[in-house]
């Protein structure tokens, strides 16, 4: 009755055995199972090893069912691991097939094509393509590497300035005195840049030339402005040098006593040539012109190279006159020059040697009385172009002996 009342652990699938067949089993498999109580007929004991044994076979089977689920999925993972790479595989054989075919049809000439195709044009064509983008690597790093440089340095320049900054606040609000200053710089250098934007180019405020008001004109500006004014004085104007006061008296006299005055000033002025007593130079004798290039940079230079700030001021306040001059043929101012030397005065003469007929000698100098070259310069352009007597008294002055 104990018996079957007491759960089995069997499989379903083995048939049940009495305890006399489980013992006989036992013993002829080796197993250790004991025999001793099913022969003396224990039924407590022998219930006891059937539920042993029934456990022990429920694990083995349990164990192995464990084991072949295990191995079942290792072999669906091996399965879906070696379909994923066969997967890939074919993936990359079809890319590298459809990247060749690509490749062979850009660098393949068609035979349909006009021109010519030989052999060697596809592999020509690549050199020139690696050529090709060899130097526009080697040029794209060239670039990176110069805006690399160059962002480097304005990153520097950029902190620099930030520090500077920081300090210069810094100091500011802790001092008053350089509070001062700053208000100073910042006073002087907002002056200058406005006074560079409103004059740069240009002649300062108060300057002329020649009389002429040239502020805030431009280079170009000034000497169109002064060859307008005097270039058409200077071709109508003769300037009449006398020998000395005597001379321009008897011209004077004689023009105001005929009844023809501009006939006997005339005859006055012949008769007086003649006797070396008076020249008469026009622009064209002595080559003059009108330097107005010149007198424009001259113009532009007050208050910068000439003068400085002070003549900034004082011609802003007080007015800058450039001077007047004119450009002379050397060669004909010296020879006008020599004729009033030759006249009033006592030309000078050098030291120098001297070879006639093969033999040299010194010929003794001594010194003169000569017209001084740059005052007769002055005189003419002065009676060209600002007097209204076109004429003066030529003078002589002491020239030592040069050796």
């Amino acid at each position: 009755m104990a018996d079957r009342k007491r759960p089995s652990f069997l499989p379903e699938d083995e048939p049940r055995r009495s305890p006399r067949t489980t013992a006989r089993s036992s013993s002829a498999g080796g197993e250790r199972v004991s025999v001793r109580s099913s022969s003396r007929g224990d039924a407590p004991s022998a219930s006891r090893s059937r539920a042993s044994e029934a456990r022990t076979a429920s694990q083995r089977t349990s164990r192995s069912t464990r084991t072949s689920q295990s191995s079942a999925r290792q072999r669906v993972q091996r399965r879906d691991a070696g379909n994923s790479s066969r997967s890939a595989t074919q993936d990359r054989s079809r890319s590298r097939r459809s990247t060749s075919r690509d490749a062979s049809e850009r660098t393949t000439p068609s035979y349909a094509s006009p021109g010519l195709w030989t052999k060697d044009q596809p592999r020509r064509s690549s050199r020139v393509e690696g050529a090709r983008s060899a130097s526009s690597g080697g040029a794209q790093g060239i670039l990176q590497t110069i805006l690399g440089v160059l962002a480097t340095v304005f990153t520097a320049i950029g902190r620099g300035i930030v520090f500077l900054v920081r300090s210069l606040v810094s100091l500011f609000l802790r001092s008053r005195a350089a509070l001062i200053v700053l208000i100073a710089v910042i006073v002087i250098g907002g002056g200058a840049l406005l006074d560079f934007g409103l004059n740069n180019g240009k002649a300062y405020p108060g300057v002329k030339v020649g009389g002429i008001d040239v502020s805030g004109k431009s280079e170009s500006e000034i000497a169109t402005l002064v060859s307008d004014a005097y270039q058409g004085r200077l071709d109508s104007t003769t300037v009449t040098v006398f020998a000395n006061e005597e001379a321009r008296q008897k011209v004077n006299d004689a023009a105001a006593q005929a009844q023809n005055a501009a006939l006997a000033q005339q005859l006055s002025v012949e008769e007086a040539r003649a006797n070396r007593q008076l020249w008469t130079a026009d622009a064209a004798t002595v080559g003059a012109s009108i330097p107005s290039e010149d007198l424009a940079k001259s113009a532009l230079e007050v208050g910068r190279g000439d003068g400085g700030v002070l003549a900034r001021i004082s011609a802003l306040f007080g007015g800058w006159n450039v001077e007047m001059k004119l450009s002379y043929d050397g060669e004909k101012l010296e020879s006008l020059a020599s004729e009033i030397d030759a006249s009033i005065g006592n030309p000078r003469v050098d030291y120098s040697i001297e070879v006639v007929d093969g033999v040299a000698s010194v010929v003794e100098g001594h010194d003169g009385m000569m017209v001084n070259r740059d005052w007769l310069a002055d005189s003419l352009c002065a009676a060209f172009l600002e007097s209204e007597d076109p004429s003066f008294i030529a003078a002589t002055e002491y020239a030592p002996l040069r050796i």
